[in-house]
């Protein structure tokens, strides 16, 4: 497999310019990664957490749903929806799933869509092996943990920024809406933490997605991935520039779509609230839908009151279209969804 090559030389490449990733298992999870594609490898993705294979599975599971999704219409229609988006909310995708936007986005043809896709895959392994290897360096999960934050008025997020000042090493990787965000805390502070936050009516939930994102720690990464796969990556990723950037919400330039994608899902924190928030300003409420594929129902920023919101399940973030009618009806049909 092309990818699989190429992501050993990646590798290769990666540790002999920053040796410190010697300390985590690129090779296994490589050799993880090719047995899942070639179906020698039955293990369930959730019984390894490695971000190296949970990053690289999550585009190749979003990007397989959309194809799904063009080809359920007997004729592939992956053109005319590129035409469709082109002028109105284009593709949008959050963390990880970015990198599925710009698949999506960047194949002028549905067969365009493959080689693109590795392209992807490989930056998302490479992703994957910086975070992974932060674990090792803060030893292990058990140093911090990651979780969505919510409240709700009269609460303001000054309030929660106030309530957060008073403790160290704290971060928000993400503001995911107006009354929502994402938040990393050291392990040993939880507990006081969540006292401090009910006093606001704020909750916090952790969940399980191991390692950091979006955070400052990773600022070193972007140049040297760029480095390590220079030949490697389709010229086509990025073309487009109908994707818009986590960090504020502006269209990505396609010369520098890689290093945004790399930067907004590693190093910088994210805004999706700007992101899609600007993507939904040319969209028409009485005639334009939203087609969703990813677990975090991001969506429900977008205030429309007749949008209709299709949601297909798999792991991590969100990867919109914004589609007509018929597409949302013919994509329920073809992937056996509710609509």
């Amino acid at each position: 497999m092309k990818t699989v090559h190429d992501l050993d030389s990646v590798w290769a490449k990666l540790t002999q310019q920053d040796p410190a990733l010697s300390a985590i298992d690129g090779k296994g999870a490589i050799k993880k990664l090719e047995g899942i594609l070639s179906g020698t490898v039955k293990e369930h993705i959730h019984d390894d957490m490695r971000n190296t294979i949970i990053a690289p599975m999550t585009i190749l599971l979003q990007v397989a749903q959309y194809l799904s999704f063009v080809n359920g219409f007997g004729d592939p229609i992956h053109d005319s929806v590129l035409k469709s988006v082109a002028p109105k909310g284009g593709v949008q995708g959050l963390c990880v799933g970015l990198l599925s936007a710009q698949t999506v986005a960047s194949a002028t043809t549905v067969e365009d869509v493959v080689p693109v896709w590795c392209t992807s895959v490989i930056l998302a392994f490479c992703i994957g092996a910086y975070v992974d290897l932060e674990i090792v360096n803060s030893n292990g999960n058990a140093a911090s943990v990651t979780g969505f934050l919510h409240f709700e008025p009269p609460t303001t997020r000054e309030d929660i920024h106030n309530v957060l000042k008073n403790y160290e090493n704290i971060y928000i990787p993400a503001y995911r809406d107006e009354q929502d965000m994402i938040l990393n805390a050291p392990i040993e502070v939880v507990s006081k933490l969540r006292k401090d936050l009910l006093q606001h009516g704020a909750t916090f939930h952790e969940f399980s997605l191991p390692g950091k994102y979006h955070t400052p720690i990773h600022a070193h990464a972007p140049p040297k991935i760029i480095k390590a796969c220079e030949g490697l990556l389709d010229p086509r990723f990025g073309r487009s520039e109908l994707v818009r950037s986590n960090i504020d919400g502006q269209i990505i330039p396609r010369q520098d779509a890689v290093r945004d994608v790399l930067e907004a899902i590693l190093a910088r924190r994210a805004n999706w609230v700007q992101a899609f928030g600007k993507a939904a300003q040319s969209v028409d409420a009485t005639s334009e839908h939203i087609l969703a594929v990813g677990g975090d129902s991001i969506l429900h920023i977008v205030q429309f009151p007749n949008l209709c919101q299709v949601y297909i399940e798999c792991y991590a973030r969100v990867l919109i279209v914004v589609a007509d009618t018929e597409a949302i009806d013919a994509a329920a049909k073809a992937l056996a969804i509710r609509h």
